[in-house]
């Protein structure tokens, strides 16, 4: 989502830029953008409205509409965030309800691995010449940690860029490992999906839900999906323990 990719661009370009300019707007402004014209973000950001086009462009948006309906799906995103305290409780008991519900959640999801399942990706990233890394906006913070913890243990591997459009050189035995938590990918990104698909590499999704598009799917089978991004985490260190 457009999150992620603002978020690539400020760690990635230079102050100055009008790239860097229009995406630290968009981070501190992102619910105003529906209700604005370009020439508005133009003059907002100090630049012209042939730079926003650019800019929109850059950010892999064909137009400014379909811009500002990215903009749309990331609000809805925003208002649909997570609520596992209960304002009514102390935050003694929200904390032991949430711990309660979590460890029930944990344990659910180790009970329902599929141990053939796992070891089969394992040894597909324990024989890998090189591994790729892919992941949008939250699930990226993953694979940080994956790149890390794989450096380590001199496995080599690469974080794909945001937009997956860098021309990567695959060799046969390379791994493309790609995380979608709860499927947001497929239903946000179509153009994204379609490059993942057509990368000449063998490809190994981990997600949450029911996703058969790739080499190989590794399911993790959950109860409550309001603990999937801990159900996530919890499986990949499953995996860098068994590395």
């Amino acid at each position: 989502m457009i999150g992620g990719r603002i978020n690539d661009i400020l760690n990635s370009q230079v102050e100055s830029s009008s790239l860097s300019a229009l995406c630290l707007f968009l981070k501190d402004n992102i619910k105003m953008i529906p209700q604005l014209t370009i020439q508005d973000i133009a003059k907002a950001c100090h630049i012209s409205k042939g730079q926003v086009s650019k800019c929109i462009k850059m950010l892999d948006y064909k137009n400014y509409e379909e811009f500002r309906f990215a903009c749309l799906q990331q609000i809805d995103s925003l208002t649909r965030h997570k609520q596992f305290f209960d304002d009514t409780q102390s935050e003694k008991e929200n904390i032991n309800a949430f711990t309660k519900y979590l460890v029930q959640e944990i344990n659910y999801v180790s009970q329902h691995l599929s141990m053939d399942e796992l070891m089969k990706m394992i040894r597909k990233i324990q024989n890998a010449h090189h591994v790729y890394l892919y992941a949008r906006g939250d699930a990226r913070s993953y694979c940080y940690q994956l790149l890390r913890e794989l450096n380590i243990k001199h496995i080599s591997c690469t974080l794909c860029d945001g937009n997956f459009k860098k021309d990567y050189v695959y060799q046969k035995d390379d791994l493309l490992l790609i995380i979608s938590t709860n499927g947001n990918l497929f239903t946000f990104d179509q153009r994204i999906v379609k490059r993942l698909k057509e990368a000449k590499i063998f490809k190994f999704l981990i997600t949450c839900q029911e996703i058969n598009d790739f080499d190989q799917t590794f399911r993790i089978q959950t109860h409550n999906a309001l603990y999937n991004e801990y159900s996530m985490r919890h499986v990949l260190d499953l995996v860098l323990l068994l590395l």
